[in-house]
C-alpha cells in the first residue's frame, strides 16, 4: 500500500506539471512552445513514406501533439468531447500551429485510412480501454486489457512504417519541460494482430516502468473484463 501511495501522489504531481504545460502550448507563441518541448528523433518523420505516429497516453502528450514543426499536414483520430464547448477548444488549440484533420473516433477508421494514403502521417493513441467491442484482451502489466488492435491492422492494411512517440516531462534542460522522442516501433506488423498489439502493450510497458508516474493512470485502463473476471475497480 505505501508503494502504491507512493505512485498516486507522484502520479497527481505530474498530472499538475502536465496541465501547466498545456496552458503553455495551449495559449504560449510558437517559440515559447519550441522552448518548452523539445523533440529528439523528428528525420524518422521525414521519410518519403508517410508514417504512423503510435503516441501513447503520458501525461504530457497533448505537448506533443501540439508543438510546432515544420512536417508535413497530418491526420489525426479524437475522441469528441461530451462538452461541445470544450471540444471546440481542444480542436482549435490542437491545431493552431500545424495544419491537421482531426477525425472523431466515432466514424471509424476510414478516413484516417484514406488520409494515409493520401500522404498523410496518422496521430494514433490506441492505448485507452473503448470497452468490449472490437477489443482483444491482451496482458498489461499482467493484466488482461481490453486492447484496440487498431495500430497492427492500419500498419497491415497500408505498409506504413510504425514511429513510437513518448513524452516525457523533465527538469528544465536547457529550458525544456518537456521531451518528446520518436524511434520506430520495431517487429510491427508480427506474425498476427493479436501478438502486434502485446507487441503494442509491451512496448508501453517499457516506458512506463521507466517513468511509472508518467502514465496516464487516471484512466480506468481496466475498467472492461473477461467474461467472468472480478472488477478491476471498486
Amino acid at each position: 500500500m505505501p508503494v502504491a501511495s507512493g505512485l498516486a501522489r507522484a502520479h497527481f504531481r505530474a498530472l499538475g506539471r502536465a496541465l501547466a504545460l498545456d496552458c503553455t502550448v495551449w495559449f504560449g507563441s510558437a517559440e515559447e512552445v519550441r522552448r518548452a518541448v523539445r523533440v529528439e528523433g523528428l528525420a524518422h518523420v521525414a521519410s518519403d513514406r508517410p508514417p504512423i505516429l503510435f503516441a501513447p497516453h503520458f501525461v504530457a502528450l497533448e505537448a506533443a501533439a501540439i508543438r510546432p514543426s515544420r512536417g508535413r499536414p497530418a491526420v489525426a483520430r479524437y475522441s469528441t468531447q461530451k462538452d461541445p464547448v470544450f471540444d471546440r477548444f481542444l480542436r482549435v488549440r490542437r491545431t493552431r500551429f500545424r495544419d491537421v484533420r482531426m477525425v472523431p473516433r466515432d466514424r471509424g477508421v476510414r478516413p484516417a485510412l484514406r488520409a494515409l494514403r493520401q500522404g498523410l502521417p496518422l496521430l494514433l493513441q490506441p492505448d485507452m480501454d473503448f470497452g468490449p467491442r472490437d477489443s482483444l484482451y491482451v496482458p498489461f502489466f499482467g493484466v488482461p486489457a481490453a486492447t484496440v488492435p487498431a495500430l497492427s491492422r492500419i500498419a497491415r492494411l497500408t505498409g506504413a512504417p510504425v514511429l513510437m512517440v513518448v513524452a516525457e516531462l523533465v527538469d528544465a534542460r536547457d529550458g525544456a519541460q518537456c521531451v518528446v522522442r520518436i524511434a520506430p516501433l520495431a517487429d510491427l506488423p508480427g506474425a498476427s494482430v493479436a501478438e502486434d498489439t502485446r507487441r503494442m502493450n509491451e512496448a508501453i510497458e517499457t516506458e512506463a516502468r521507466r517513468m511509472p508516474e508518467q502514465y496516464y493512470w487516471i484512466h480506468k485502463r481496466f475498467k472492461t473484463r473477461p467474461a467472468g473476471a472480478p472488477p478491476a475497480y471498486r
